[in-house]
């Protein structure tokens, strides 16, 4: 696997130029405390954002729709120069001018490829 993510940080690492794909929950609670998966409907404009962008920035890197509870970072979103970036997580309806970052602030490393498949060489 050429990505990680650790559960007790939030961190993520990740090879430059790769491809990683996980999903991502949002739980709600009813009155009594029972846990229960969002599902965000689209059809009322909701939706859900995984954003990179560098520390101290407000301006996105990479802005990657998951309303499906999947987040799927294609190689351009990965082509970063290697180094620690943010990541965020939110949940938005601009419709309803709603916007709730749920996971903020937590780091996105970039390592460096050892086999630069763009040149063919080894690094």
């Amino acid at each position: 696997m050429s990505w990680t993510y650790n559960s007790d940080t939030g961190v993520i690492t990740c090879t430059r130029g790769d491809t990683p794909t996980f999903r991502t929950v949002i739980y709600t609670y009813d009155n009594n405390g029972e846990a229960h998966v969002f599902e965000p409907d689209t059809s009322e404009g909701w939706n859900i954002t995984f954003a990179i962008k560098q520390k101290g920035s407000d301006e996105y890197l990479v802005a990657v729709d998951c309303t499906d509870g999947i987040v799927r970072l294609a190689e351009s979103d990965t082509d970063l120069p290697v180094g620690k970036y943010k990541y965020e997580l939110s949940l938005n309806n601009p419709t309803a001018g709603y916007h709730c970052t749920y996971i903020e602030n937590k780091n996105f490393i970039i390592t460096d490829e050892i086999y630069n498949h763009r040149d063919g060489a080894n690094h």
